[in-house]
């Protein structure tokens, strides 16, 4: 037991004079400590890697904070990552608090979790704009027929119940309409 501390102060010293590997080996052999500090502190495990990783470099701080004449090394290293990891699981448990409370907006998972396509969506969105431009050139009754049969699937009975017309002119109507998109739009 006495050689593994004398290894470990021997470990420390060189890792203090910035010997990476030394460093490397300190924190392979402090590893089990974080492992451990995390099951005990900070146990959300979604969340391991990053705190495994929050652990190895508070390793590493507190090799640039130690001084051997005022402190244990190991107590400094366990004393700091045991408040660290309990700051850490108080942050982690209000951000979850916070996510729950707000019911009027979706957070950011649920969105690129959710079944809707956003790229189908924006192409959709963009057509309809161009489509909106190109019915600029029709009359607003020709405008309006094209509308409800084609996007809100009225029949030509329901457009002319709508519109107060008879079903022949919507039907003429219509036809007009789209001979003049395909003339202006040179569509066969």
């Amino acid at each position: 037991m006495k050689k593994e501390y004398e290894e470990l102060d021997e470990l420390i010293y060189l890792a203090k004079n910035n010997q990476e590997m030394a460093k490397v080996r300190l924190i392979e052999k402090l590893s089990p400590l974080i492992k451990s500090s995390i099951k005990k502190y900070c146990p959300i495990y979604l969340h391991y890697e990053d705190l495994y990783q929050d652990g190895i470099v508070i390793i590493l701080e507190c090799l640039e904070l130690y001084d051997e004449e005022k402190a244990n090394f190991l107590a400094m290293a366990k004393s700091y990552l045991k408040y660290h990891y309990i700051e850490t699981l108080k942050y982690l448990k209000n951000i979850e608090k916070d996510i729950s409370k707000t019911d009027e907006e979706e957070d950011i998972v649920n969105l690129i979790s959710s079944k809707e396509n956003i790229e189908e969506e924006f192409i959709f969105y963009e057509e309809v704009e161009f489509l909106k431009k190109k019915l600029e050139i029709l009359t607003l009754r020709q405008r309006d027929i094209l509308l409800m049969y084609y996007y809100e699937k009225l029949s030509h009975k329901e457009i002319a119940q709508k519109l107060n017309i008879s079903k022949w002119t919507v039907v003429n109507t219509k036809r007009r309409a789209l001979e003049k998109l395909k003339e202006v739009y040179n569509v066969d």
